[in-house]
């Protein structure tokens, strides 16, 4: 049997993120081995801008595809379309649930001429339940952390067999030795997605300030683009005119491809990482390949895995700006910890994660898979896991647990009872609009919905307006209900940004905290 070529699914498109960088190096690679390689780029998501197309790849075994939108109903046929004519593939869905819902579709008339390999790329809810909703299609998975392997496991716990650990691999740069002068600022960089709710991208402002203020002489520079890459620009420029060392630096600049950013990790002596939650960072593993010393959120995956904090970089809490600053100000004040630093995050990488053994043992699950049994969806079974209606009605889905009907609804009754109004919904997306009967019932009174996505400001939502999060006191709320099950961890990590404006906080889903506000402990609604 002659082998299949691979297709990588990216519904990001040809934008900058650790996904893309992923997929080309992998793409190149494998074409280096002799094997087909499609690349189907579909139309990005609004607020992400383009790679320039000279930039693509030019492997004479990479095929390069352009799609619709991949999470728009409409283009779904087209997107269907496009996918059946590279049958046979094995093929690697990826970041939405479509990705998925595409191959599932194509298994149940083609069931022998397509492999499924299902990568795990993020410790989250949503990645976590398409990973699952879908494992009928799915022949194998990968995980590239020891977390995101745990986690599989247990939500495909017939399948943990099938599940391989495969943690991302990168190549070393030539080593270059940073000035170490008591005077040469501290060069810090963060390059990535523009996302606050994930990212937190809009505390690196904040961060530049405390630095400012503890006497720290830096250059920070902030690379990529993404939902809050406007604002970030603006807070930027705001907060330059306050520091006092009037020689300090902050700029936000535009993304760029993962080569010129090994140029960039080259020239920092510090990368910074704010998540909430990750995968396992490309970003920060290239960064660390060039000597560059880390100082990164204590994510549940991945970081603890690879840094030894005071070693080869440094970990702080999730959120923790004082923490991450004072790591940061040491650093400056110890210029020849900073070099031994340097060197130990580099030999980090150089031990463990080498691309050429990650790439074989990735060439080995693949080569394992063309032999593998078809895997057909089951009938009758919904190939949209987000299979709320358009109608708004409440439908069970993998996004929207079947308590949430009586949750919401006790909620909202406490919250009027208790002269907790007006209300903004946190949330414009299917969970929302999956539970529209739910808020139209009510007798709270709503006045806004919340959206991270600028592309829905300005809009409506049955009637109320649809703002930013900066602008959610002026619409007159004074309580912010959050609505998302898969996301209401991160969600709620960032209550201190709304309590202070003076907004109440409320979330459904976490049993310990189920209907209370941060500020008001006895605060219940079941």
């Amino acid at each position: 049997m002659d082998e299949w070529p691979i297709t990588f699914s990216l519904p990001q498109g040809w934008t900058v993120g650790g996904l893309t960088t992923w997929a080309a190096q992998l793409a190149e690679a494998l074409a280096e081995g002799g094997r087909l390689v499609r690349l189907v780029l579909h139309q990005p998501p609004a607020g992400y801008e383009l790679l320039d197309s000279e930039l693509l790849p030019t492997h004479k075994n990479i095929c390069v595809i352009h799609a619709p939108a991949l999470a728009k109903p409409q283009q779904w046929q087209a997107c269907l379309s496009c996918y059946r004519e590279l049958l046979p593939t094995v093929l690697l869905p990826s970041v939405l649930a479509e990705s998925y819902a595409i191959a599932a579709a194509l298994t149940t008339v083609h069931p022998d001429k397509l492999r499924v390999l299902a990568w795990s790329h993020s410790d989250n809810g949503y990645d976590y339940a398409y990973l699952t909703y879908y494992e009928p299609i799915v022949h194998r998975y990968v995980a590239n952390t020891r977390e995101c392997e745990a986690q599989l496991s247990l939500r495909v716990a017939t399948r943990s067999a099938d599940v391989a650990f495969i943690p991302h691999g990168v190549r070393l740069p030539e080593y270059r030795v940073r000035p170490c002068g008591h005077d040469n600022p501290l060069r810090l960089v963060y390059g990535g997605r523009m996302d606050h709710l994930v990212k937190r991208v809009l505390d690196f402002p904040r961060l530049a300030r405390r630095l400012d203020e503890r006497g720290v002489h830096f250059e920070m520079r902030l690379i990529g683009d993404g939902p809050q890459s406007r604002r970030l620009s603006a807070e930027v420029a705001e907060i330059t005119s306050t520091f006092r060392r009037r020689d300090n630096v902050i700029r936000k600049e535009p993304p760029r491809p993962w080569f010129d950013m090994q140029e960039i990790w080259s020239w920092a002596d510090i990368s910074m990482l704010m998540s909430t939650h990750e995968g396992l960072s490309v970003a920060m593993l290239e960064a660390m390949a060039a000597g560059c010393v880390p100082v990164v959120s204590r994510v549940a995956s991945g970081a603890d895995e690879i840094i030894k904090s005071g070693e080869n970089g440094f970990l702080f809490p999730i959120g923790d700006l004082e923490a991450m600053a004072e790591h940061i100000a040491w650093l400056a004040q110890n210029k020849s910890a900073l070099q031994w630093m340097s060197e130990a995050a580099r030999r980090a990488m150089s031990e463990c994660f080498q691309y050429e053994a990650f790439f074989e043992k990735v060439n080995e699950v693949l080569n394992d898979l063309q032999d593998a049994a078809p895997c057909a969806w089951p009938p009758g079974r919904p190939l949209q896991m987000n299979s709320d209606n358009l109608l708004g009605d409440f439908a069970f889905s993998a996004t929207i647990p079947a308590v949430a009907p009586d949750r919401l609804r006790k909620l909202l009754d406490n919250l009027a009872r208790d002269g907790h109004e007006p209300i903004a919904i946190y949330g414009a997306g299917r969970h929302t609009r999956g539970l529209a009967s739910v808020w139209a019932d009510s007798s709270a009174r709503i006045c806004a919905v919340v959206d991270d996505d600028p592309a829905r400001h300005g809009t409506r939502l049955w009637g109320w307006p649809i703002v930013a999060p900066e602008h959610v006191a002026s619409v007159g709320a004074t309580t912010i209900v959050l609505s998302s099950w898969l996301h209401e961890d991160v969600m709620w990590r960032r209550r201190d940004y709304f309590e202070k404006m003076g907004l109440r906080v409320f979330r459904l889903y976490d049993e310990a905290l189920l209907g209370k506000s941060s500020d008001s402990p006895e605060y219940t609604t079941v």
